[in-house]
């Protein structure tokens, strides 16, 4: 999912996703709801990509230390997808990568 969401492939990213079946380990937590949230976000889809990346953080925040970069991660995705809701924020090209 990450690689084609690397490749702006997100439809299909979002696809996989609501294939793939994990077996759920601890050490995974967050993981696939944020690659998830990455793929409803390039498509447009704000307001799901959002409620999926703070599902993903509470679950992050659950399992993982708090210094953990997964938990870095999903925090800069909502502040990045919240932004991206505020009018006065800067575009997506503009904003420096994660």
């Amino acid at each position: 999912m990450r690689s084609l969401n690397g490749q702006k492939r997100y439809a299909e990213a979002l696809t996989e996703a609501h294939r793939l079946t994990l077996r759920w380990d601890r050490c995974q937590s967050g993981d696939l709801g944020i690659a998830t949230a990455v793929a409803l976000h390039g498509l447009g889809r704000r307001s799901e990509a959002e409620a999926t990346v703070r599902e993903a953080l509470n679950e992050c925040e659950r399992f993982l230390h708090p210094d953990h970069p997964r938990v870095q991660e999903a925090r800069t995705l909502v502040a990045h997808i919240t932004a991206a809701d505020d009018p006065a924020a800067p575009a997506p090209e503009q904003t420096a990568p994660r």
